[in-house]
Parts: structure tokens; sequence; C-alpha cells
């Protein structure tokens, strides 16, 4: 068994065999849209450094893309690919969109050779069910016809790949300075002893232990961050590595990745990453993200005016897990202080801007809040005469800062007729919908918190003549297109005993006015003989009429 750090030529292009297989009982393709075009974006990031690099007369650094590990067939002359075949088949995919579009015959060459063997067949042998796809890909740059998550992916490297403004450049970057750990071993048993001694027990690695290691030892500082480090970093358990990620792109005011993380921070630690920092902010990342709600204003003996809806707005933050805007977290908290990002203000200004890209399935923001707030100045310098207090200075930098965060996120938020149609046709499917069924649910109910509930179908899901008969459709689609409306959806007590199920409306509402009064489902019920497609068209328009009040952007 060996272990080197190749870059993409030697990884894909190995003298000692011939092609690269994904076995069989491998997944197919899997990659979805937010894990490829994290790639692009990081690969662009990496290529620009290279080229400015290059520019200053500087040696490039390696984009590093992660460990793959390989047994070696020596019947086949091939390697088959055992952890790594998403990214290696990724890679592959766009290379072939990337060759066709060199204009440098060496450099074409160059590529071609990693793709093929002996310039007729493709040397990465994908999964039966990829094949017919990554054959169509190998052999034509047309857009891919097919709903498969290859075809998909091959379609967005397609059109990123078209608008290279130098495309020979960026596959010498590609075929030079991605690099892997290529660990090989002779045979699987020795490929499953690697796995059992990397990961010890089934706990994998973090990748904060390779962290850890540098920074703890440091003789200079060894002995307090290691302290710190103890009580910090273990209670964030797998958000770990996010929080020191987020950490490194405040500090540095730049992109990185989670490859980049570990050189970033031997780059930087302890001149602009300090000990406090990691203290700081890995302490206020807990707070915010992980500690219980209840919990938090222990913190501050001196007291922390966190109100209702401050914890409402918190609450919401924590259910959707949209973290992407943690480095502005840190930069609000930088020029006002812990307390600040507790205030009710700030909360419900992103509450509301999440919950509107959660429902419209937007992806997370990281890029942007960093390069739009990185340079933001939250606090005015003091001029020579003012009189005005340290407080009055401060809640009037607090006000602007707000009012410019609030523009930034209308800006690229779903506005309030886009919200409504969303809402409007959200369903069971969408997260985001329990989440404003939740807190809708608890408006209704005088604000009380709600944490464990269940969503109750009151047109139910398993059809019946009578239902059929209400629904006005026999359409198996149809039906349940209609009962998975957002506005059929009630929350509800989860240690209710529901017996009615699928029985006819007069049952289910004689039970809800009996177990459910305090909910709303018992008060929309009431009164009514029936329950049909419009009252459920007219309760979703009453949910985004007063989602677009209470999630204000204003």
């Amino acid at each position: 068994m060996k272990a080197d750090a190749l870059n993409l030529a030697a990884t894909l292009d190995s003298p000692e065999v011939d092609f690269y297989t994904i076995p069989q009982y491998q997944r197919p393709y899997t990659w979805k849209n937010d894990e490829y075009e994290t790639l692009w974006e990081d690969l662009i990031d990496a290529y620009n450094e290279y080229v400015e690099a290059r520019d200053q007369g500087k040696t490039p650094e390696y984009y590093f893309l992660g460990p793959v590990v390989f047994v070696k067939n020596t019947d086949k002359r091939s390697f088959d690919i055992i952890d790594g075949q998403q990214r290696t088949t990724t890679i592959n995919i766009m290379l072939w969109y990337l060759y066709r579009r060199i204009t440098d015959e060496i450099e074409k060459e160059r590529i071609h050779k990693v793709l093929t063997f002996l310039s007729r067949e493709t040397k990465l042998k994908v999964s039966t069910k990829d094949a017919a796809t990554f054959l169509k890909i190998s052999e034509s740059d047309d857009e891919i016809v097919g709903s498969n998550r290859m075809a998909e992916c091959a379609n967005y490297f397609r059109s990123k790949v078209s608008i290279l403004p130098n495309p020979n450049n960026f596959a010498a970057f590609i075929r030079e300075y991605i690099q892997f750990i290529v660990i090989v071993a002779d045979d699987y048993n020795k490929a499953w002893d690697l796995f059992i001694g990397l990961n010890g027990k089934g706990v994998p690695l973090n990748p904060t232990d390779l962290v850890k290691a540098f920074v703890c030892g440091r003789s200079d500082v060894g002995d307090t961050i290691g302290a710190i480090w103890e009580q910090r970093i273990p209670q964030l358990k797998d958000a770990s590595t996010a929080c020191l990620l987020f950490l490194a792109r405040f500090k540095c005011k730049k992109y990185i990745s989670e490859n980049a993380l570990f050189r970033e921070i031997t780059k930087q630690f302890p001149a602009i990453i300090r000990t406090n920092d990691i203290s700081e902010y890995s302490d206020l990342f807990y707070r915010f993200w992980i500690k219980p709600v209840n919990e938090i204003s222990n913190d501050f003996p001196d007291g922390l005016n966190f109100t209702l809806e401050a914890i409402k707005a918190l609450r919401i933050l924590r259910d959707l897990n949209r973290k992407d805007f943690t480095t502005l977290l840190f930069q609000y908290a930088e020029a006002f202080g812990q307390k600040s990002v507790f205030e009710e203000s700030f909360l419900k200004l992103l509450s509301s801007y999440q919950i509107r890209m959660a429902i419209s399935r937007k992806r997370s923001r990281e890029r942007k809040f960093l390069s739009e707030f990185k340079d933001y100045k939250f606090r005015s310098d003091i001029a020579d005469g003012d009189t005005r207090s340290r407080d009055e200075l401060k809640a009037i930098d607090k006000k602007a800062a707000i009012d410019g965060i609030r523009a930034f996120l209308k800006s690229d938020a779903p506005d309030d007729a886009t919200f409504e149609q969303l809402i409007k046709l959200a369903d069971y499917s969408n997260y985001p919908a329990r989440v404003i069924l939740a807190h809708n649910e608890e408006g209704e109910r005088g604000n009380k918190i709600i944490t464990d509930f269940q969503l109750e179908h009151l047109m139910p899901q398993a059809g019946t003549p009578y239902w059929h008969s209400e629904a006005g459709t026999t359409d198996k689609d149809e039906y349940t297109k209609i009962v998975d409306s957002i506005g059929n959806l009630f929350v509800i007590d989860k240690q209710t005993n529901n017996q009615v199920k699928n029985k006819n409306f007069d049952v289910k509402k004689g039970f809800y006015q009996q177990y459910l009064k305090e909910w709303s489902i018992s008060r929309i019920t009431d009164g009514k003989n029936a329950w049909v497609p419009m009252d459920i068209i007219t309760r979703a328009q009453a949910i985004a009429t007063w989602a677009i009040k209470y999630w204000s952007m204003t």
C-alpha cells in the first residue's frame, strides 16, 4: 500500500494502469447542483490565484481536492475507485467539455491523454446506469437530454466551460495544480484495513483535528490555545469545521474552501487568526447556532434584551440551518458586541431573508455575504469635537448597519409577490413549509412556542370514495397534489392519538373539537360542513398573507 500527493495528470494518467473503474456495486452518480457548483466556483477562485501568482513570478499553490482510494486490479490493468468516485467522475465530465474548447494542440493532447486509453476509449469506466450518458458526454458537445444527475452535471459544465476566457491556461492549471492524496491498495483486504485504520472503530477523523495539531503544536501559544481548544471546540461537534471555516473567511476577508482551510490557518495563525479569535468566535458560533435557546441569557449576567420575537427568529434560523451569513454575524458582533446579534431587529431581518430564500430553494450565499460586507465599516470614526456619547454614536451606527444589511438582503431575496406565490405552491415535501406552518400555529395560539408537533392532512393522503368526491377527482396524482398543499396541512399535538385518519369530515371535525381544542385545526373546522379544494386554496392564501407581514423585509 502506498500514498502520494499527486497532481491531476499523475492521478488520472498513471503508467501503472490503463483504466479507472467504478465498481458496479458502487452507487451511480449522485452529486447535485450545489456540490458541483461549489466545486466549479472553488476551481475558478483557485485558478485566479494561480494566474495572479504566475503574473507576479511566484510559485502557484496547489488546489487540494481530497484523498482518493484505489485498489489495483492487475488482471484488468485497472484501478478500482473505492473512495472518490463522485469527484473523479465530475472532474472527467468537466474535462471532456474543456478538451473540446482547447485550441493549443499540445495542451489538447495532454488532456486527451488523461481522458482516454490510446486515444480510443475513455479511461474512466462508470457504473452501468451511467454508461450511456457518459458515452454521450465523451462523444459530443451537444446538450445532454435526460433528467438523471449525470446529465444535469454535464449540461452545467458544458455551459460554464463554454464561456471560459482562456481555456488553454485553465486546462494547464487543472492538469498541473489540482492535487489529490492518492492511496493505492494492492487488494480489497488491505483497502478495508486502511479504512479501519483511518476511521478507528467507525469514528471518522475530523478535519479540525489537523488544525488542532498545528495550532497546539506551536511552542509560543501551545498551552494557551490547547486549553481554549478543549473548552470551545469539542462542544461544536460536527459543526467545528464549519465554525473554523467561517472564522478563517471572516479574518482573511476572502472566500476559503474547506479544502484550503488548513493551508490558510497555517499561513495566518497567529498573526491574522489569533488565539483569542478562536476562543471568542467559536464561543459565539456555539451560542448562536447550538446552545439551547433558553440558556443563552444565562451567559450575560448584566442582562440580555432577548425578546420573544427574537427567540422565535433565532429558532427559525436554526430550523432552516442556513449558516451562510456567519461571516456577517462575526463582523456585526465585532462592531457592536455579542449581545447585538440576539437583538430582535437583527434576528428578524435575517430570519425574514432566510425563510424567503429557503422556500424558493435558493442555494446558500457564503461568497455573496463575504464579498458584500468584507470591507463594510459598521462603526464610524469619532470626529474631533463630537459631543455625543459613545452609546448615542453606537445606536446611530447600529441603525445605519441594519439599514445597509436590509438593503442588501432585500435586493437578493424574493419580493413579496414572489414569496406569496411560493408559499401558496408549497407542499408537504417542502421542509420550509413546515417551519412556516409551525410559526403560523404559534401566532394562532398567542405566541406559544411549539417544539414537538406533527403535520395533519385534513383531507387525508389515503383517498376514499368520500374524499375523492370532495376533491373532485379520482386521479391519483391530482389528488396527491391537492392534499399535500400547504393549505391542507395543520400543525397538531404529536402526542395526540389520532384515530380518524381518512374518516369523513364530520368524524374528523368532531375529533378535533374534542381533542385539539387549543389548535387552529379546531377553530378552522368549527362551523364548516365540508372541506373541499376551495377551502384549501383559501387557507393557503391566508398563510401566505400572514407570512408576508410576519417576515417583512421593510
